[in-house]
């Protein structure tokens, strides 16, 4: 078992009611459609541990819904969000068009944060120049998913996904060093080169733009109740 000394979340590089008219005929036919849009727990940590990004204080979700153009996606026609009244899982419902085919995209993120701008899901963006280590509110998730619209259409299951990779520097010896050999830390600090600050919810893609070379995550002392994290082979 080890503890956690600083986590960083950063980008990969890698990485509603339908209102277009030009998709209506006079036999067209609105139905709901029920979203359960799932936050996945990302630790395997048991009941006595703290949980690193498990995502519980991600707490609003942001929608876009799209045309699809033979399999590609088309025009945005809608977009809103929703708050999380379930511990694990945001409850959404749309109206749209019967026998449409749909692209929908999802974003998670904490509420209020302003950590992120996302006013187009297709270009998320973000600014690391005051980023700090152990940031819970840089906590997010995406999804996107291609629903084809039917009369008996139950209730869609969406599992997000973490749009960064999370950087987790821990040591098992830490805390006894400190007193054995009297150390004292003052602070932590990761840099890392053009991390993506864009990112595409649509293809999973990020992209790095601006003029900046490198994201700073710092961290002041060592927590004083580290969470934990296991090691698996």
């Amino acid at each position: 078992m080890k503890k956690i000394l600083l986590a960083i979340a950063f980008m990969l590089p890698v990485l509603f009611s339908c209102s277009d008219d030009s998709l209506k005929t006079s036999e067209t036919k609105e139905v709901v459609v029920g979203f359960n849009v799932n936050v996945p727990a990302l630790t395997k940590a048991g009941a006595d541990e703290t949980e690193i990004g498990d995502g519980k204080n991600v707490d609003i979700l942001y929608y876009e819904v799209w045309s699809d153009v033979n399999g590609e996606i088309g025009n945005k026609l809608s977009s809103g969000s929703v708050k999380r009244t379930q511990v694990k899982e945001f409850d959404l419902e749309l109206k749209l068009l019967l026998d449409q085919t749909y692209n929908i995209l999802f974003w998670a993120q904490v509420d209020g944060k302003n950590v992120y701008d996302v006013s187009s899901l297709r270009k998320v963006t973000t600014d690391y120049s005051a980023a700090v280590g152990n940031d819970e509110d840089r906590a997010a998730f995406f999804a996107a998913e291609q629903v084809d619209i039917r009369e008996d259409l139950k209730p869609i299951t969406v599992e997000l996904m973490r749009p960064f990779a999370q950087l987790n520097v821990g040591t098992s010896s830490l805390q006894s060093d400190m007193q054995d050999k009297d150390l004292v830390i003052n602070g932590t600090k990761v840099t890392v080169t053009k991390p993506a600050n864009c990112f595409d919810v649509y293809t999973g893609a990020g992209s790095y733009e601006g003029t900046y070379e490198n994201g700073v995550f710092t961290a002041t002392g060592v927590p004083q109740n580290p969470g934990k994290f296991r090691i698996e082979n």
